[in-house]
C-alpha cells in the first residue's frame, strides 16, 4: 500500500509534468495544442484523484495502532499477502 508520502510525490511527478507541458507552449509564445491540452487534462484529473486518496490515507495514518478494527485489517492484510505471494 502507497503511504501518503509516496502518493504526494506523484502527485508532484504529475504537476511537474503539467508545468513542463505550460513552459514549453509559453516559450513558444502559443497555447497549448490539442494533444498537448488532452495531456494536461489528464495530469490534472489525476491530481484531483490523488489529492482524494491523499486525503483518505492521511486519516488510516492517523488512526492509532491501538485501534482493534485496523488491528484486525492488518492482520487481515499480511496474511493475504504472505499467502500470495
Amino acid at each position: 500500500m502507497a503511504t501518503s508520502v509516496d502518493l504526494r510525490q506523484e502527485r508532484a511527478n504529475l504537476l511537474s509534468r503539467a508545468r513542463e507541458l505550460n513552459e514549453f507552449a509559453e516559450t513558444e509564445k502559443r497555447d497549448l495544442n490539442a494533444e498537448e491540452l488532452v495531456s494536461w487534462d489528464k495530469f490534472m484529473a489525476d491530481v484531483e484523484a490523488l489529492e482524494a486518496r491523499i486525503a483518505r490515507q492521511e486519516k488510516l495514518e492517523r488512526t492509532p495502532a491501538s485501534d482493534p478494527e485496523l488491528a484486525a485489517f492488518t492482520a487481515r492484510q499480511l496474511l493475504e499477502t504472505s499467502h500470495n505471494p
